[in-house]
């Protein structure tokens, strides 16, 4: 568990330094933290969209889509997409303990 919290440590510390990162990535990654967490730290675990826009406070699925595809193309996660209505994406956070990592968390 301690490696899980350094890693939410190192975003938080990275988040005031890239300028790329507006509050809706912010809020995003945080739900997607919460999600990580109630899945007791698993490497890849199922989120669902409307349930992390509402905890994000996002109303727009066009910006959902936006931040969830500039996170992942910023490093911070592998966003893989579910169209089945039951199942829900697949997400893995991006391992932020050595920023020259390309290892999946």
């Amino acid at each position: 568990m301690e490696k899980q919290l350094e890693q939410l440590s190192c975003f938080i510390n990275r988040v005031a330094s890239d300028v790329r990162l507006k509050p809706t990535h912010t809020s995003v990654y945080l739900a997607l933290c919460d999600s990580w967490i109630g899945s007791r730290f698993s490497e890849t675990f199922q989120v669902s969209r409307r349930k992390l826009m509402r905890a994000a406070h996002i109303q727009s699925i066009v910006t959902y889509h936006k931040v969830i595809s500039e996170l992942q193309a910023f490093g911070y996660l592998h966003y893989l997409p579910s169209y089945h209505p039951m199942k829900g994406s697949a997400v893995s956070l991006m391992d932020r303990g050595d920023t020259n990592s390309t290892k999946w968390r």
